[in-house]
């Protein structure tokens, strides 16, 4: 009840405003840092790293596939309260990371999770941060990130043994 009533204070100073004073509050949204390929990057080997991760081009049933994600503070005000990032696969919560803070202009990550294999077909991954509203924003909008990832079949090769003739 306490954080309600903080945020709504903070919401009102920043609303009317202060004479001499000038309120930023934070902006946390899903970030492509430098090196990626976007905000959240799916692949099917591990290696990513903070300044390098691209996207593999395609996936099958019997690839395990690593997401990659990273989430920017956007913003001049420092984030010293935890907040939660959470993925979803196809709508269903399927794991959760907490950051104790966060620097103004600055982002975290989290690289090479395995979400094991899906099911061949048309799957949506969605990156959601600040899923418990913890932090108060300039923009409460703009803290999910989605997109649809296509696993095709995996192909089996055709192996056909023929023995012409056995010798004992």
């Amino acid at each position: 009840m306490r954080k309600l009533i903080l945020k709504v204070i903070l919401f009102c100073l920043i609303s009317i405003g202060l004479p001499g004073y000038a309120f930023a509050l934070p902006d946390l949204t899903p970030y492509t840092p430098s090196g990626w390929s976007s905000q959240v990057v799916a692949r099917t080997t591990t290696g990513c790293t903070s300044t390098a991760c691209a996207a593999s081009s395609s996936f099958t049933t019997s690839n395990t596939i690593y997401i990659n994600w990273a989430v920017a503070n956007n913003s001049s005000t420092a984030i010293s309260t935890t907040f939660y990032t959470a993925l979803y696969i196809d709508g269903t919560l399927k794991q959760t990371w907490s950051t104790p803070s966060l620097l103004a202009n600055y982002f975290a990550y989290v690289t090479d999770y395995s979400i094991g294999t899906l099911s061949a077909g048309s799957h949506t991954i969605e990156i959601r941060t600040d899923t418990t509203s913890a932090i108060a924003e300039s923009n409460e909008s703009n803290n999910t990130y989605s997109f649809t990832l296509t696993v095709s079949t995996a192909t089996v090769p055709d192996i056909r043994i023929d023995p012409t003739s056995l010798t004992f």
